[in-house]
């Protein structure tokens, strides 16, 4: 069971794992009334590193990254990695939304920082879509859909920075 939930390369959660773990943190969200955020993340400028340098160094930046991100976020969060430069970040039970702010941060400048792979040294950085669970987000999918709209308007914005929704809308 572990293995459909898990992306072979990094150790994080796959979109399987991701689907199932956000329903769970909705439901708990729906029932409790909780603060659940969900951080969409690209990395900018990716396809250049493995064009440029091949699959094999854009694959070690990615593991690179998916420790930097989980270094970035509490034990209990949920770190996932969709497919190719994209990740997901669900921080359930947070206490105020400006926390998933200060996470979008950590994530922005994780991604900023040189990655050493062999002799080389790699620049990327990252966007960050911020959305907040609502009622009547069911089982989250409008919750990503919010989260993938934030994404989109951080890239628009300029890239290397993160785009929020408003948790009260």
């Amino acid at each position: 069971r572990e293995l459909t939930r898990v992306d072979p390369l990094t150790g994080l959660l796959n979109r399987n794992g991701f689907d199932e773990h956000l329903r769970e943190c909705a439901d708990r969200a729906q029932a409790d009334e909780e603060l659940l955020a969900l951080l969409y993340i690209d990395l900018d400028h990716f396809k250049q590193v493995n064009d440029r340098h091949g699959h094999p160094v854009g694959d070690e930046l990615l593991k690179i990254f998916a420790k930097r991100m989980r270094n970035a976020v509490r034990p209990g969060d949920a770190v996932a990695r969709l497919g190719g430069d994209e990740f997901a970040i669900v921080l359930a039970g947070l206490k105020a939304s400006t926390n998933a702010q200060r996470v979008a941060d950590k994530v922005l400048a994780a991604a900023q920082a040189p990655f050493n792979v062999g002799k080389l040294s790699l620049r990327v950085g990252a966007s960050v879509g911020i959305a907040f669970w609502q009622r009547g987000d069911g089982d989250g999918h409008l919750l990503v859909e919010r989260a993938d709209a934030m994404l989109y308007r951080a890239k628009q914005d300029g890239r290397g920075r993160y785009a929020s929704a408003d948790p009260l809308q």
